[in-house]
């Protein structure tokens, strides 16, 4: 008998994509940020509240940018240095109590199509596994 997840316990789904940038520019990251809080804001009017993390890693090389969030009135936490300029890779992951899988894949894909130059990378994108 197989023992359910934490995920599934809690009724927490996630989801994530990558994709890269063409040109990873200051305001593609600007914009990967407010992207992460309109997922968060979403699946708040959605459920009533958001319970879970947002998270976005913009990378090139060996320099790195996270974008963070746990509560939508808070907004996100943006750390890191990079050097811009050039392509960069895009890993964007949400876990979140309360809301059907597919509803989250939709907010996630239409606010992430918001950003400019961002090229989703089908054959790449899967299901975050539960690291917990």
């Amino acid at each position: 008998m197989n023992e359910p997840s934490s995920l599934e316990e809690a009724g927490a789904v996630s989801h994530g994509l990558q994709g890269v940038l063409l040109e990873c520019r200051s305001d593609s990251i600007q914009t990967i940020a407010d992207a992460i809080g309109s997922i968060m804001s979403r699946v708040d009017a959605e459920v009533g509240g958001f319970f879970g993390h947002a998270k976005a890693i913009i990378s090139s090389s060996s320099e790195s940018i996270s974008v963070n969030g746990v509560d939508p009135s808070l907004g996100v936490k943006v750390t890191g240095i990079m050097t811009l300029g050039g392509r960069c890779e895009v890993k964007v992951m949400v876990a979140a109590l309360d809301i059907p899988l597919p509803t989250l894949k939709l907010i996630m894909e239409e606010e992430m199509a918001q950003v400019d130059g961002f090229i989703r990378d089908v054959s790449r994108s899967k299901k975050i596994v539960e690291v917990m």
